[in-house]
């Protein structure tokens, strides 16, 4: 209830496990109820230097993932506007794995606008494999739309991992389908 006096109560902790607990307590909450002014405060403890990226990186990704669940397209323009660092990559990791399971045709759109590299990579691999359990072919044929390279032989593999235990025909079928060379022989 009281943001403000929670807030303090983190910060009058002693640095170490137990005040990243309250943190990431009082994030997560703050997050679902106001998630901009949660932002907002994330932002300035960013701005001022977080001593202990783990502490970092722990609360953009808990702000990340409680806010994708009320907000996922806000939340998305939030962690866009993040420093490339470890801690963006924490957040869009969250964002994503809790946006695939709300409506996993955006958080596939915006596994798309990101910088191609292990990022991206990791982001398509988390949407493939859970949006697979409930729709493989329209996943295949959101890989399919990659450019071929690395990013799309690692997801039409993950593709293939998620896909065979539940319709194995299925995906020997659709490897099947793909165009002869490196990607569908790797797949």
């Amino acid at each position: 209830q009281d943001v403000g006096g929670a807030v303090e109560w983190m910060k009058s902790l002693p640095p170490g496990p137990a005040q990243r607990a309250a943190a990431d307590q009082v994030i997560n909450a703050w997050a679902q109820e106001r998630p901009l002014e949660a932002a907002e405060y994330v932002s300035r403890l960013l701005a001022d230097g977080v001593p202990d990226p783990s502490v970092r990186g722990e609360l953009i990704s808990t702000l990340t993932v409680s806010w994708a669940n009320t907000d996922a397209k806000a939340a998305a323009e939030w962690v866009s506007k993040l420093p490339p660092d470890e801690g963006r990559e924490q957040a869009v990791l969250g964002l994503v794995n809790s946006w695939v399971e709300l409506s996993p045709a955006d958080a596939a759109k915006f596994v798309t606008t990101l910088e191609p590299g292990p990022t991206q990579n990791a982001a398509a691999g988390a949407v493939v494999g859970r949006w697979a359990a409930s729709d493989p072919l329209t996943v295949a044929r959101w890989v399919e739309s990659f450019p071929e390279g690395d990013l799309k032989q690692s997801v039409q593999q993950s593709l293939v991992e998620a896909w065979a235990p539940m319709d194995p025909h299925g995906v020997v079928e659709w490897v099947q389908k793909l165009p002869e060379g490196l990607a569908r022989d790797d797949t």
